[in-house]
């Protein structure tokens, strides 16, 4: 059996934090400032000893750090949301709708910051433009605030890379300048733990 654990040093830390992993008579050390994290996946017999060093060699943590951790946590709270409501596997989620539902609810937000039309108009040409024609209708809907809106938007792209991501799509991302040059498909997490 193997899990993974992830240890974050929130941004808006003050603080560093010391990680001393064991397994089997060695050692390793790690140390997160402030918006570092660790992601570790351990099997058999690991040990972990955290230990906060105040204050962070880092400099303070600036405010884009700080709002950008509450961002990075509010559209993963409403990917979870959206998990709860229709799960990873639901049918029309396979065929890339999700990514209509995220333009939708993104140029919804676009048209009302440009135009002089009323918001309640731009949010219906965004849906008739953009939204996946056999999802409800009544689904697709303002929710208050630009930002909740651009959340909901970047939870749908979220929850697609998700589904890419377990059917094994490629992942590979090329740097500038070079060309794209496709990878074979990528072991989930899922099939990593079954052949261990």
């Amino acid at each position: 059996m193997t899990t993974q654990i992830e240890i974050k040093n929130r941004a808006n830390s003050n603080g560093d934090v010391g990680i001393v992993i064991t397994q089997q008579g060695t050692r390793r050390t790690v140390c997160l400032a402030p918006g570092e994290m660790l992601s570790e996946w351990i099997g058999g017999h690991q040990t972990f000893e955290l230990t906060e060093f105040h204050p962070s060699k880092a400099p303070p943590a600036s405010p884009s750090q700080v709002n950008g951790q509450y961002v990075i946590d509010d559209v993963l709270r409403e990917m979870i949301v959206q998990l709860k409501m229709w799960g990873a596997d639901r049918a029309d989620n396979q065929s890339d709708e999700l990514i209509g539902a995220s333009i939708a609810s993104a140029a919804a937000i676009h048209y009302a910051r440009l135009s002089t039309s009323s918001r309640e108009n731009c949010f219906a040409d965004a849906k008739s433009l953009f939204y996946p024609r056999n999802w409800s209708p009544d689904a697709f809907r303002d929710y208050g605030s630009d930002y909740a809106n651009l959340a909901v938007a970047a939870a749908y792209l979220l929850n697609q890379m998700l589904i890419m991501r377990t059917k094994g799509e490629d992942t590979t991302r090329s740097k500038r300048g070079e060309p794209y040059v496709q990878a074979s498909p990528r072991m989930s997490a899922v099939e990593a733990g079954a052949a261990r």
